[in-house]
């Protein structure tokens, strides 16, 4: 597994593996768009955008009329016998209804019924010794089937619904009235096959739907109007697109809710141009939520469907009238109308009436009004007075709630109420709402559905895991009618588009820090599904959420993971490789940024070190080659350690010397004070390994130091197949050449005036010289870095002290007070190299002072 993470590492490396990379997994995911499995999981990202997407509004003339638990019980009997349908359908004609939709099929003839009336009227003539009449038999039975019949007959609104069948039933009627009344039915409810296209639209037949459930025979001749109600939920069983159009037996059968939006519309099936997988044109039509006539165009998928713009639960689909109010309604009109008119008498008001009149000659005018686009604007009027009017008998039913309010508010407080008025004003209410309820009929268009407790038809739709299906045909009325349909996009434009981004996000994350990868991957998935969002909501476009999240994810994820594979095998080999000569620190900076490992540097203020042993040729001279190897390993070790512990970087070993240097490529303001606590610490620690070297005979060895601090250039310097991280420049030579210049004193720490600076209040030096080494014109000032301010004993402090006093005394010229000091110092400690050199030349310029332009430089010999 490593070894494929590693191969992926290099492979995603550079920016065109990275590519390759990116067009392999987007054209997986590509390829893994066209599987169930992906639609699947596609489906819940279109719900849950669906949840949160704004809800278009339902038109005001849609109705739900449901036959509820109310309207069964006011019935008495379930199902309904088909006369009940009827008498509801002369109610709601009546009322001024435009058009009605039967969610249930009447496919099979129902037995006549008796008629209880009917029957009491024939014993009351046969009991009084009358003769019958020819006709009056026919009153002792109902036929449900003829009485619906008429009824639909006698309203050429109504919409009556049929169904394709997945299996022949065989048993059907070939009767000649049977064959006349589907060659009507084919005549009504389809359009032929549009000459020269038939095979563009024989792509479309379902070879599963085998024959018609044809309405029977009566209403066959009664309507005017079939739609089919097949249902086409997808994959998941969700309900989200109707199919608008079907092709069955070379003829072209519309929805019932295309049928009766093609009623809203004026026209009828002749004003249809269908273009399958395009477009749906009707020519000619004026529009029912503009009034404007012409061309209304709907868009279609390959399979003549769209998608179904839920406007939320069932409850709020369209506006619900319960269906037992048709049946209510006659024994409560006039007592509205007479209560309402004394109300108006007591109040003085007149409102109320003119509106109503108002309403009522608006009603005559639409009616008598054919044309749509003139009848538009009457209907907008009639709605705008209609809403004037329910605001007054809103106000009518609040003062009622009001009064029954208040007479129970004093029951409830002991006093006597006339329990007559509750019940005449609940009475009156009842009578005020089924009244309104059916006036408010008038010009819409309704569905007729079970909904009563356990006879609905339930289903699943993007807003709600229990829907009640009748509530799908306004629904899908109201979106042919709002005229924004949810499209998805060409799926090769996804495709071109979500390449590129993704091209463009390999291109800004394969050269990039994680951090930074990170932060762009969260950056760009969250802008995309902002934006694919944001289209659903404001363009109606459905994009494929999912695919462009495994899209953008996909590659990303794999160039990281081979970026941290690279960066895993490179820490390996860094940590590996560096990890004996450069400090941790350094070390984490280079695995963080393999990138410096290139050719050039940068300029930076550093602190440079080299050390020499000294007399080391004379030692190696008397040392085997494997003793030598085994001093050198052992002091190099020692040494080594303690300048990376102080983070400190090991330039070069150069036999027994040692470069090294603080401030780079990490940065850090403390260098001086790492470098040169380096070299106490070394000192120390070489006093210690001298003490074992002793004990075993082995030669011992004393190391000469050079610190300097100053602008050098630092980076990889070399070839491009061999680096060295190195650093070079005028204050590099200068560490060497003050290692060199401590042999001149006797000393083994030198450091340069630039460094003392920066650490003189934190360790003890004292003022050597002024010198000028070879090959520099310039002089610079040196000191002796002695210790740690506290680990100097007092007998040394002493000694320093006078050195100090003598040194001032020497630059004073005053050769013999000078000498003296020194001379004090010698007392003190006689090995204070430094005092021996000044008090040698005290005695030289003694003899021989110098010359008047004398500047206290000491000039270098050698280096």
């Amino acid at each position: 597994m490593k070894k494929w993470l590693a191969r992926l590492g290099r492979f995603t490396k550079g920016l065109r593996g990275a590519l390759i990379i990116t067009l392999l997994m987007v054209g997986l995911v590509l390829a893994f768009s066209f599987t169930s499995a992906h639609d699947r999981l596609e489906y819940v990202f279109y719900d849950l955008r669906f949840r949160f997407k704004p809800k278009a509004k339902p038109l005001p003339e849609l109705v739900l009329l449901n036959v509820d638990d109310a309207s069964i019980a006011a019935v008495g009997v379930y199902p309904w016998p088909r006369h009940y349908y009827a008498q509801a359908l002369r109610q709601a004609q009546q009322a001024g209804l435009a058009s009605l939709i039967f969610d249930f099929q009447f496919i099979d003839e129902s037995l006549p019924l008796l008629n209880p009336a009917g029957f009491n009227y024939l014993y009351d003539i046969l009991s009084q010794g009358q003769p019958l009449a020819p006709d009056d038999l026919g009153l002792v039975a109902i036929d449900n089937d003829a009485e619906l019949a008429a009824a639909v007959a006698g309203f050429s609104g109504t919409v009556m619904p049929f169904s394709f069948a997945r299996l022949k039933t065989g048993q059907e009627d070939q009767s000649l009235v049977r064959l006349a009344a589907i060659a009507r039915f084919t005549e009504l409810a389809s359009l032929p096959l549009p000459v020269g296209r038939e095979a563009e639209f024989r792509a479309l037949v379902e070879l599963d739907r085998v024959e018609i459930n044809y309405p029977i025979t009566s209403l066959i001749h009664a309507s005017q109007h079939f739609g089919y109600v097949d249902s086409d939920p997808d994959l998941d069983g969700t309900h989200r697109r109707v199919r608008l159009v079907r092709v069955f037996a070379d003829r072209i059968y519309l929805h019932l809710s295309l049928v009766t939006f093609l009623q809203m519309c004026g026209v009828d099936l002749s004003a249809l141009e269908l273009y399958p997988g395009r477009q749906l044109v009707i020519k000619n039509a004026v529009h029912p939520v503009t009034g404007y006539r012409g061309d209304i165009v709907i868009p279609l998928d390959d399979q003549c469907a769209i998608m179904l713009d839920w406007l939320g639960d069932f409850s709020q689909t369209a506006r619900p009238v319960s269906a037992y109010a048709l049946f209510e309604y006659p024994q409560h009109a006039e007592a509205f109308e007479f209560q309402l008119m004394l109300r108006d008498m007591v109040s003085g008001q007149s409102t109320r009436m003119e509106l109503s009149a108002r309403l009522e000659e608006l009603k005559a005018a639409i009616l008598a009004e054919l044309d749509f686009e003139v009848r538009f604007p009457l209907r907008q009027e009639y709605q705008t007075v209609l809403a004037e009017y329910r605001r007054v008998i809103q106000g009518y039913l609040d003062t009622l709630q009001a009064e029954i309010d208040d007479l129970l508010a004093r029951r409830a407080g002991g006093e006597t109420v006339d329990e007559t008025s509750i019940a005449e004003i609940r009475t009156l209410i009842t009578a005020i709402n089924i009244r309104t309820e059916v006036d408010y009929l008038f010009d819409s268009v309704a569905v007729i559905g079970l909904t009563a407790t356990g006879t609905q038809d339930e289903g699943v739709t993007p807003l709600s895991n229990s829907y009640w299906m009748v509530g799908s045909y306004p629904t899908a009325i109201n979106t042919l009618a709002r005229g924004r349909f949810l499209h998805q996009a060409p799926w090769w434009a996804e495709f071109c588009a979500v390449l590129v981004l993704a091209s463009l996000l390999t291109w800004f994350i394969h050269k990039r820090g994680a951090t930074a990868s990170y932060l762009a991957i969260a950056l760009v998935l969250v802008a995309v599904n902002v934006a694919v969002v944001l289209a659903f909501f404001q363009a109606y476009l459905w994009i494929d959420q999912l695919s462009a999240n495994l899209a953008l994810l996909l590659p990303s994820a794999l160039i990281m993971i081979g970026k941290f594979a690279g960066e895993e095998e490179n820490r390996r080999f860094i940590q590996g490789a560096f990890s004996k000569y450069l400090s941790q620190e350094v070390i984490e900076q280079i695995i963080a940024n393999p990138d410096a490992l290139k050719l050039g540097g940068d300029s930076c203020q550093i602190t440079t070190f080299f050390s020499d042993v000294a007399g080391f040729s004379s030692i190696s001279e008397q040392l085997t080659a494997e003793g030598l190897v085994q001093l050198l390993n052992e002091y190099l070790s020692e040494m080594t350690d303690i300048i990376m512990k102080n983070r400190g970087t090991v330039d070069k070993y150069e036999g027994d010397a040692i470069m090294a240097f603080w401030g780079a490529p990490l940065h850090y303001p403390d260098h001086p004070y790492q470098a040169c606590l380096s070299a106490i610490e070394m000192q120390h620690r070489l006093a210690e390994m001298r003490t074992v070297w002793r004990q075993q005979g082995r030669h011992e060895l004393k190391v000469r130091m050079g610190i300097n601090s100053g602008r050098a250039v630092a980076g990889n310097m070399g070839s491009h197949s061999r680096l060295s991280y190195t650093v070079m420049g005028d204050s590099v030579n200068l560490a060497s050449r003050l290692e060199g210049a401590n042999k001149f004193y006797g000393t083994y720490n030198m450091v340069s005036q630039f460094t003392y600076e920066a650490i003189k209040d934190r360790f003890r030096c004292r003022e050597l010289d002024l010198i000028r080494v070879v090959g520099k014109s310039e002089p610079i000032r040196v000191y002796e870095l002695l210790d740690m301010p506290t680990a100097i004993p007092d007998q040394r402090q002493a000694a320093l002290a006078e050195y100090e006093r003598g040194l001032e005394l020497y630059h004073d010229r005053r050769w013999q007070e000078a000498r003296n000091s020194f001379v004090r110092v010698l007392k003190i400690d006689g090995d204070d190299a430094p005092a021996k050199v000044y008090y040698k030349r005290c005695e030289t310029f003694l003899k021989k002072p110098p010359e008047g332009d004398w500047d206290g430089v000491f000039n270098l010999s050698s280096k």
